[in-house]
């Protein structure tokens, strides 16, 4: 059949998206700097698991798919001329502590038995409520090095008390690369389960999941998998699920709540009509929306979820697609995320004090529109 105009058009529109995507050159990578010329920086220590190769010949992360899982620790340093939602990146500059995020120190572990030890060693001396952990599973078009500059970026932002743990699935790394990554994160979901057990199995309190674009779908098809086989030790220990941008169509996302059954509390989903990156993954699927940029709070209105609109927030990167995590109003608004699940548990009339903004609930859903900053 012929193309239209319209489809030559729609064609067109997604070929400037995909230069739009990938016009963020150079890309991120690790620079190793001797911990003494990072004196006046502010470290942050980060465990990981990949489903990523390791290259044997530089140890370097990499983009292909590995067969289990890899282990390691890294410690971060986020310059004192550090703006809140950005990750400073040298790019073609030499690394200077002073104006660059930097890596100081590299641990790899030889399989999980050595990971959790170490893990273990980590949260004894720390308080009670850091004795639990955030893991934060990137999203698609990301390399290793920014999944793992960016947790370091939030935790920083957001003055983390519990131990950031970065999950880094196999993503290509390219904004040409979606089916790539979709078939990525579909093969890291036993990883991510088995990664998940060996936090359920340390010393950690809590586990509180936040999931970013097509991490998100990966998120929740570990849920989904882990409620299927009765992993009720592990399921009881989630201490909350933020979503955010989450890439998943919406019908999906529903078949995969009522495979979970009882979602952890607070379940909480940042959207924005104006992601321009979720746009165009609707165009491509054929849709008018994702999750992540879902309007219509009754589609969902059934499910125990609390929906955070952030489309007036003018802050943050340029696509809108990373806006919880790069615009320093919505990171101020994080910080107090967990307080809102327990008030909208309780069904308090007050949770407009916490967030500026328009406030819905229709059946058990929540939604919140978050008014310009």
């Amino acid at each position: 059949m012929p193309w239209s105009a319209e489809k030559i058009l729609n064609g067109l529109a997604v070929g400037v998206m995909v230069v739009l995507l990938g016009a963020c050159a150079p890309r991120g990578a690790v620079s190793y700097v001797d911990p003494q010329d990072a004196a006046n920086s502010t470290k942050r220590e980060i465990f990981w698991a990949t489903s990523r190769d390791i290259d044997p010949q530089t140890n370097r992360v990499t983009a292909g798919r590995a067969p289990g899982l890899n282990f390691g620790r890294q410690t971060i340093a986020i310059p004192p001329a550090h703006e809140i939602g950005a990750v400073e990146w040298p790019g073609r500059q030499t690394p200077d502590p002073d104006k660059h995020f930097v890596t100081t120190s590299r641990s790899d572990f030889k399989d999980a038995r050595s990971f959790s030890s170490a893990f273990n060693t980590a949260l004894k001396p720390r308080s009670i409520r850091g004795q639990s952990v955030v893991v934060f599973v990137h999203g698609f078009n990301v390399n290793f090095p920014e999944g793992l500059y960016r947790l370091a970026q939030m935790a920083h932002d957001l003055d983390m008390q519990e131990q950031p743990v970065l999950f880094s699935w196999a993503s290509g790394g390219t904004p040409l690369g979606y089916v790539y990554d979709r078939d990525s994160a579909a093969i890291a979901r036993d990883r991510l389960v088995e990664f998940l057990r060996v936090l359920s199995d340390s010393n950690a309190r809590e586990i509180v999941l936040v999931a970013h674009s097509m991490g998100s779908y990966l998120m929740m098809e570990t849920l989904r998998q882990l409620a299927i086989t009765g992993d009720k030790k592990l399921l009881g220990q989630i201490d909350g699920v933020f979503l955010l941008a989450p890439d998943i169509d919406v019908t999906l996302f529903r078949a995969q709540t009522a495979a979970i059954g009882t979602l952890p509390q607070p379940f909480v989903i940042y959207t924005s009509s104006k992601d321009q990156a979720l746009g165009l993954s609707a165009r491509i699927t054929g849709q008018s929306a994702r999750l992540g940029s879902l309007q219509d709070l009754s589609l969902i209105e059934d499910l125990p979820v609390s929906i955070i609109d952030g489309s007036n927030l003018e802050d943050g990167d340029s696509l809108r697609h990373g806006t919880a995590f790069t615009s320093p109003t919505m990171l101020n608004l994080v910080t107090s995320l967990p307080v809102v699940g327990e008030f909208i548990q309780e069904d308090r009339n007050d949770l407009l004090e916490l967030l500026p903004g328009q406030f819905t609930r229709l059946q058990r859903a929540t939604g919140i529109v978050l008014r310009p900053n």
